[in-house]
């Protein structure tokens, strides 16, 4: 009897010691996953993303860490300078540009090869009404641009960060043809240069002339192609996609209200005007890859309402990519100088590779809402 309950009390022990045992060893394994957890993720984050905090403050919509860190790796030894799309040579970085002023009047609609431009200027005109400044790559064969339009000072100091392109435009303001006269621009004014323009006999003027992909090519055939700018253009990085809690519309006022909505799917911001979609000639609704808000003194200097617009010196800007939004400032040291977008840090924000429209809005009279 008194040996069946020794091996009885030997048994308890021995479960004991094996509870005990598995409790301490699940101890030290939580201990040991929660340190890989926390420590990983932390790693990730700070490695890939630490120069950028509020660009990625919404960090839990994108797919994973891991597929964050697997998308801003992206190598590319052809990047180009102004959208850093990928390129499969020499020629693909050091393509020559060409500008256009594109109006954005209510009666000009609907507009035509904007959707195809790689960069895009959107700023106030007289009254409010704005205008576009857009960049297409020179060998871009685009059927139709326009309703080309006048040109403006400011416009002119933009054009200027893009080495020499070939600008073309419908006359301008005195103080844009004086400058224009004086700076060696590329010029292609329909005034002087008709050939290289048409008007349409559907529309009526000023809303009516344009150009295309072909006439500035025989143009830069002509006048030769121009250079770009050999100033380090900005920082391209490959961005994760927001998947929830995603900023989703972006209202910019001007003399009227377009919105930018976030399309995730396509990881890109469609354009709606006058409350519906902005399309153009051929049904494409405009789209793009980054926009970017850059607050800006703007003051009237004379009766008819032209505007003085700052270019260079600094200023708050929105950088929104991916769902997202960084908070930061603009900067140009002068105006033969290049804009350049910082965050918080001081370090330059980098922005997704595809077309960006950049948002001129007055610091005292714009108004952007996002959510």
């Amino acid at each position: 009897m008194a040996k069946k309950k020794k091996r009885k009390h030997k048994k308890q022990k021995d479960i004991v010691f094996f509870i005990q045992c598995g409790a301490f060893l699940l101890c030290v394994l939580s201990v040991f996953l929660a340190y890989k957890v926390l420590f990983h993720s932390f790693n990730l984050s700070d490695l890939s993303f630490k120069k950028t905090p509020k660009l990625l403050q919404q960090i839990s919509g994108v797919q994973s860490m891991e597929q964050a860190q697997k998308d801003t790796s992206e190598v590319c030894e052809f990047r180009h300078g102004t959208t850093g799309v990928c390129g499969s040579g020499e020629e693909d970085v050091t393509e020559p540009l060409v500008a256009v002023i594109v109006e954005n009047h209510k009666d000009a609609q609907p507009l035509s090869g904007i959707a195809q431009a790689d960069i895009v200027y959107e700023a106030p005109a007289e009254g409010g009404i704005p205008r576009f400044l857009a960049f297409f790559r020179e060998n871009t064969l685009v059927e139709k641009v326009g309703p080309v339009r006048s040109a403006r000072p400011y416009f002119l100091d933009w054009l200027g960060e893009y080495g020499t392109p070939l600008f073309f435009h419908v006359g301008g303001s005195p103080e844009s043809l004086r400058r224009i006269a004086q700076e060696g621009v590329r010029d292609m004014d329909e005034f002087s240069r008709s050939w290289y323009f048409w008007r349409s006999t559907k529309r009526h003027a000023p809303h009516n002339t344009y150009t295309s992909g072909k006439l500035w090519k025989g143009a830069g055939e002509k006048y030769g192609n121009g250079s770009v700018s050999s100033k380090k253009r900005w920082k391209f990085e490959t961005l994760p996609v927001c998947e929830h809690d995603c900023i989703t519309m972006i209202d910019v006022d001007y003399f009227y209200t377009h919105e930018w909505w976030y399309e995730s799917d396509e990881n890109r911001y469609l354009r709606n005007q006058f409350r519906r979609p902005h399309v153009d000639e051929n049904g494409e609704q405009i789209s793009a890859s980054t926009v970017i808000v850059q607050y800006v003194d703007a003051r009237v200097i004379d009766s008819v309402g032209r505007l003085d617009i700052e270019t260079s010196g600094s200023g708050n800007a929105l950088v929104f990519q991916g769902g997202r939004v960084a908070e930061g400032v603009w900067k140009k040291d002068a105006t033969s100088g290049i804009t350049e977008w910082f965050d918080d840090y001081g370090e330059h924000i980098p922005l997704h590779p595809g077309n960006i429209w950049i948002e001129i809005v007055s610091r005292t009279d714009g108004k952007v809402v996002y959510k």
